[in-house]
């Protein structure tokens, strides 16, 4: 790259290091300007913002693009600062920024698969956190600021793949390395995952389960076409033959497409955070289990058939089945008849150690933070400023904000929503097909009832005389009554059953129509949560997305149902999150505790020892030191 270079150099947190188009363009001129020919690699040019510039233009990343091409990744670059002993990023964090170290140290941090924490430094120019941007997974490691006022340029990975997917004929001069393309291999973005989960491993059962299928179907189906035409029995059924024969002929082929649909919508996942295991029949059920990875305990590979045969066709196509175990009761899944099962049970210990060593990794950078603090060797976090509310009165705003929430009220209790969230709450309520079932014949009553009354009165007179008689008034009034109190009962008898989730607790209520029968609540804790598993049953259900989730604890009862929910893999993907989430929060509680105390014993050892220090001239005398 040969040139002056003078780059501008900006200020402030997350700028932009760019203004405008133009001064984009200024800066980019400037950079590729034609001058004399700049320092050789390994050389410095003196300049260290031009030295950084030069180390990303230097990366095989970018080393293919045109000067034109690099100008525009340039111009995406934002600047940023640290001080020392500050994380720039955890590991297992969602942060896919590319960094360019412009001025101070960061140690790059990450634990082996024996748990030994490896370390990098990082100098002026170098770069850091490239698989996470290239791939979009969690940082696999975690970088800290060594030096006060270290200053980084940041690269958005978001920003960079906007760029690509505007210029596409920029993506093929890119050089991955053979890590990333790995990891991109591995890499599926698939509508049940959370927003920061990433697929490793994406498995299905293998073809020889399906081959089994299509050649035993395709002997039962020949056998009997065969003695149908072979034997005497042709002739005794003449004309008949032929269509019994395409009878056959559809019927294997319905049942092998019904086989191959039932083959390809099982799979078997491994993700960067859980297990899963996901169980379809077409029509009749679709069930989904699912493990996080920190609770795994074993992983049992098994390659045994039925019978010897089995066993050996196994062996010789490399089938088997793998049996994770995990704590809590009933929480064991199964990848039945998977391909190399050696290797995807490699890759659950390799997932399971990265998930164990993240947290431990993450505990340790908090270590040193404290210590640094407690030593007075970083500067304690700047106090936040204390907001000040307006006390100017917004009548109208108000009045309007409480009308909204009347009728969100008002609404809520007359077709309230299968879930809702109110806060940090979510409210979920029995499926409306239920309230259908339930309730749809005494609508149906109510509502027939009402019509004919008005069909009669406004069509025959005779009965619109009868009708104001005072004795059939009543009686007509009653009967409407009941059948609008039988009603409102079974409709409130459904709107009443409602199942809560909370940051800390899971709630089944269950309260009586007008609660004349009283009210059962059980709840459990969300640390006594041992597994959450989601089932449907039924064509019915299947097609308006009704099932069951179920959450087992560790109480003598044993499980929690919420019964006929709306989409419940999604009921079952948010339990699953707060679980994740409460288990989160209470080891960084008891993580943090434990770092307090260990920093104010070194203290104390620290200011001790500097009380005490022995003066080297009086090592003699034990009693001069106390």
């Amino acid at each position: 790259m040969a040139g002056r270079v003078e780059w501008p150099v900006t200020s402030g947190m997350d700028s932009g290091l760019y203004t405008s188009p133009g001064a984009n363009r200024a800066a980019s001129d400037t950079l590729f300007s034609a001058g004399p020919p700049g320092p050789r690699a390994g050389q410095s040019s003196g300049d260290p913002s031009r030295d950084v510039m030069m180390a990303l233009r230097s990366l095989p990343l970018f080393s293919r693009l045109t000067d034109d091409e690099f100008k525009l990744v340039a111009a995406l670059l934002h600047s940023d600062s640290a001080n020392q002993g500050q994380l720039i990023y955890e590991i297992g964090s969602d942060k896919t920024n590319l960094y360019i170290l412009r001025r101070g140290r960061v140690a790059v941090r990450w634990t082996d698969q024996q748990d030994v924490e490896q370390r990098r430094l990082v100098n002026p120019g170098g770069v850091f956190n490239e698989l996470s941007f290239l791939t979009g997974i969690r940082c696999r490691d975690t970088a800290e600021a060594l030096e006060p006022k270290t200053k980084l340029w940041y690269l958005p990975r978001k920003d960079f793949q906007d760029l690509l997917s505007r210029r596409p004929d920029i993506k093929p001069r890119l050089v991955y390395s053979q890590e990333a393309l790995d990891v991109l291999d591995k890499v599926r973005r698939i509508d049940w995952l959370r927003p920061d989960e990433t697929v490793i491993v994406f498995a299905k059962r293998h073809w020889w389960v399906f081959a089994r299928l299509v050649i035993f179907t395709l002997a039962i189906a020949g056998g009997l076409i065969g003695l149908l035409t072979l034997t005497p029995a042709a002739g005794a059924l003449g004309s008949a033959l032929p269509p019994i024969i395409i009878l056959i002929v559809l019927a294997a082929a319905s049942f092998l497409i019904w086989s191959f649909v039932d083959w390809q919508n099982d799979f078997f996942a491994v993700t960067d955070q859980r297990i899963i295991h996901r169980e379809r029949v077409l029509l009749i059920r679709d069930d989904q289990d699912e493990i996080p990875l920190n609770r795994v305990q074993d992983v049992t590979v098994i390659r045994e058939g039925v019978n010897i045969l089995q066993t050996i066709m196994f062996l010789l196509l490399d089938i088997g089945n793998i049996s994770i175990e995990a704590l809590g009761a009933q929480s064991r899944i199964v990848f039945q008849d998977i391909g190399n099962p050696d290797e995807v049970s490699y890759q659950i210990f390799v997932e399971r150690a990265r998930a164990m060593s993240a947290s431990h990794l993450t505990e340790r950078a908090r270590i040193r933070a404290e210590l640094r603090r407690e030593l007075g060797l970083a500067e304690r976090a700047p106090a936040k400023p204390i907001e000040r509310k307006t006390t100017r009165p917004r009548l109208l705003r108000q009045r309007f904000g409480q009308m909204r929430a009347a009728l969100g009220r008002l609404r809520q209790t007359l077709l309230p929503r299968m879930r809702l969230v109110d806060g940090d709450q979510i409210t979920y309520r029995k499926h409306w097909l239920v309230l259908v079932r339930q309730a749809g014949l005494q609508f149906a009553l109510l509502l027939t009832y009402a019509i004919s009354l008005l069909a009669v009165a406004s069509t025959q007179a005779i009965a619109g005389e009868l009708l104001r008689e005072p004795v059939v008034t009543i009686i007509l009034v009653v009967i409407g009554l009941g059948l609008g109190f039988w009603f409102v009962w079974e409709y409130e008898d459904w709107r009443n059953d409602i199942y809560i989730v909370t940051p800390d607790q899971i709630i089944d209520s269950k309260r009586s129509p007008f609660g004349l029968r009283g009210t059962q609540r059980r709840q459990a804790g969300m640390g006594a949560v041992q597994n959450v598993t989601s089932a449907t049953r039924g064509v019915i259900d299947l097609l308006f997305d009704m099932g069951d989730v179920t959450v087992r604890t560790g109480g003598a009862e044993g499980a929690l149902v919420f019964n006929n929910v709306y989409n419940p893999h999604g009921v079952q993907r948010d339990i699953t999150a707060r679980v994740e989430a409460y288990a989160a929060r209470q080891r960084e509680r008891e993580a943090a505790q434990r770092n307090r105390e260990m920093a104010e014993w070194i203290a104390i050892y620290d200011d001790l020892r500097g009380l005490h220090k022995r003066d080297p001239g009086q090592d003699g005398n034990r009693d001069s030191v106390r």
